[in-house]
């Protein structure tokens, strides 16, 4: 990567066999190629492989942009090969709230702070489930095998007259892509998923009571206010970003200031 790379020698000539020796990267300065904050006991560490192609990560291109405008382009540009799930791209065409796309988001990559989760980064006791306590609070057993959760997924197949169920677990995804879902189902399913992680929050920390037909109901007004909304309104980044029409009704205000119309 040029950020340890000396950027006034003509990178078009440079191999890896120049920064390489015994399969080991080369501890010495290599005539000013290489800078010396490298860290190079830490780059042993590494697997190399010399029989693979070249490729920069990153490169200065000929335009005007600047190297960290170029990294930026890369990595915003650039999808690692992990990531090559048609499910990525079927998830960000949802028309629900960013932050509920984060939170699925975290389910996928086992980020979500449930308290098993919190428990194996230290970060918390290994307490049983909150809704049920019955069992570890896994992203499986919250989503799929609670008793809390069932009448979710029942009262959503219901309105749906579709079934809803998860055999190959919540966290795969599966149910995004291999299931025949629309867009709007998943939507729902989505949803659903959010709003239950927002009521099991209540209960830890407002000992609230759970209520399943209220989650799908929440779920059925946000999904269906984002889809109706249009992009040209800022009312559809209102319902996003903050409310629905089941979270009852509430006045949006708009002012305007001109400097022009002031009275001296």
């Amino acid at each position: 990567m040029p950020t340890f790379l000396n950027m006034s020698f003509d990178l078009d000539q440079i191999t890896m066999a120049d920064v390489i020796h015994n399969d080991s990267w080369v501890h010495a300065d290599h005539n000013g190629l290489l800078s010396n904050i490298l860290n190079f006991d830490l780059c042993n560490l590494c697997d190399i492989d010399p029989s693979s192609n070249n490729r920069w990560v990153w490169y200065l291109s000929l335009s005007k942009l600047k190297i960290s405008a170029n990294v930026y382009h890369t990595l915003n540009n650039t999808v690692p090969i992990s990531d090559h799930w048609s499910g990525w791209k079927k998830l960000r065409s949802l028309k629900i709230a960013p932050r509920i796309k984060h939170f699925i988001w975290l389910i996928f990559m086992g980020r979500l702070p449930t308290t098993d989760h919190l428990f194996n980064i230290n970060l918390g006791p290994d307490t049983p489930c909150a809704l049920c306590g019955l069992h570890r609070e896994t992203i499986e057993h919250l989503f799929v095998s609670c008793p809390k959760i069932q009448p979710v997924w029942n009262y959503l197949s219901t309105r749906t007259n579709r079934n809803i169920s998860f055999p190959d677990n919540f966290s795969t995804g599966s149910w995004i892509t291999g299931y025949n879902h629309s867009l709007f189902v998943v939507s729902l399913i989505v949803a659903c998923a959010w709003f239950h992680w927002k009521n099991r929050c209540d209960v830890i920390f407002r000992n609230a009571q759970l209520n399943s037909i209220n989650i799908v109901c929440k779920a059925w007004a946000h999904a269906n206010d984002c889809n109706l909304s249009t992009h040209s309104l800022l009312g559809r980044k209102l319902i996003s970003n903050n409310f629905s029409w089941a979270s009852g009704h509430f006045l949006f205000t708009y002012t305007q200031f001109q400097s022009s119309r002031m009275l001296l």
